[in-house]
């Protein structure tokens, strides 16, 4: 969501009936949304030259835009995921540290980029849910390691986050509900990007169903469902 975007578009969605067309999610820096919560993470991917050792890890909970900036920064700066032996000169980076760990491969892997790194011009930014002390790292020279690197963590959702990724996702589904449907999910929903993302998914297969557009109605409906 671009930075223009503000609350009152969420209110300027017109009713319409749903259509079954595929999910196109952007992620380009025009539809990253900033707030309050998010805004440490941009500040780092966009400054880059001031990471410690060219290395940052941007920390939050799931869904909550990690992916949207490594893909933001791997776009900016033709950044590699890593495959084998790293490349002399590029960037890389590593998306959902969480999953790369606990496996012998990945973390050896993991291992010869980061000294890689340290010995070239090149940059690492790595994504995760937690920093490197909580994961369960079993190489212990790789944990060692990531255990130096800088963290910028990004904070629970607000309001206005929250109203922009509720309305982005609707956007990336094609959807339109009514006016008043965000502000009454925003009322009543759990928050965190989890539940936005849930909330979307099912008014989208509700209205699917249906064949009826979203309304207040239907989002009180599936809410309680929930």
């Amino acid at each position: 969501i671009s930075p223009a975007f503000c609350i009152a578009d969420w209110t300027g969605m017109t009713e319409q009936l749903t259509f079954d067309l595929p999910i196109r999610t952007s992620k380009g820096r025009d539809e990253f949304f900033v707030s309050a919560s998010n805004a440490a993470g941009l500040h780092a991917v966009e400054h880059m030259t001031t990471w410690p050792n060219r290395m940052m890890m941007i920390v939050g909970p799931k869904g909550s835009g990690k992916s949207h900036l490594a893909a933001i920064w791997t776009d900016q700066n033709a950044a590699l995921s890593p495959d084998g032996a790293p490349h002399d000169g590029r960037n890389y980076v590593v998306d959902d540290l969480d999953a790369w760990v606990g496996n012998p491969d990945t973390e050896e892997t993991l291992f010869h980029l980061y000294n890689h790194i340290q010995k070239s011009n090149a940059h690492l930014m790595i994504t995760g849910r937690q920093p490197p002390n909580r994961l369960a790292i079993a190489l212990p020279d790789l944990a060692s390691r990531l255990s130096t690197l800088p963290v910028t963590t990004l904070d629970d959702p607000d309001d206005t986050l929250l109203g922009a990724v509720l309305t982005k996702q609707f956007r990336d589904r094609q959807l339109a509900p009514s006016p008043s449907v965000i502000p009454y999910i925003l009322t009543y929903m759990d928050r965190s990007f989890t539940a936005a993302a849930q909330v979307v998914a099912h008014l989208d297969a509700q209205s699917l169903t249906t064949k009826k557009p979203i309304t207040r109605a239907m989002a009180a409906q599936v809410l309680q469902n929930m």
